[in-house]
C-alpha cells in the first residue's frame, strides 16, 4: 500500500474564491434563491451586510443558487459583500454565515 495523504474539501465551513466573488458552502436547509440586502448603522455610520436565502423565490429581484460538485451552494456576490468578507478574512483569517433571523419566507444570514 502507498503512504499517501488523502486530500479531501472540508464542506463543513464556506470557502470564498476572491477571484469569482464566490462564496461556497453547505446549508442545512435546501436553499434555491438569495438575496443580497444592507441596512444603515447608525451608531457607526456604515452599512450591515446581509443575504437572504430561501426555499422558494420570494423578491422578483432574487437569484437562483447553483450547485458545484461536492454539493455546496455557490452564491456569486457583489462589491459590498466581497468587501466585507475581504475585511473579515483579513483579520482573522476565516469567515462564516451566521443565521440572524428567520420568517416564513426566508432566512437572514449575517458575515462574520
Amino acid at each position: 500500500m502507498f503512504n499517501y495523504e488523502t486530500l479531501t474539501t472540508n464542506k463543513k465551513y464556506p470557502k470564498y474564491n476572491k477571484d469569482r466573488h464566490t462564496i461556497y458552502t453547505k446549508f442545512d436547509k435546501p436553499y434555491r434563491f438569495y438575496l443580497e440586502v444592507r441596512d444603515y448603522n447608525a451608531e457607526y455610520n456604515t452599512y450591515n451586510y446581509y443575504i437572504l436565502l430561501g426555499e422558494t423565490k420570494f423578491d422578483e429581484n432574487c437569484k437562483s443558487i447553483t450547485f458545484d460538485d461536492y454539493g455546496r451552494s455557490k452564491i456569486r456576490c457583489c462589491n459590498n459583500i466581497h468587501n466585507e468578507i475581504m475585511n473579515c478574512l483579513e483579520n482573522k483569517n476565516s469567515f462564516d454565515l451566521i443565521r440572524e433571523k428567520s420568517n416564513e419566507e426566508y432566512d437572514l444570514y449575517s458575515i462574520q
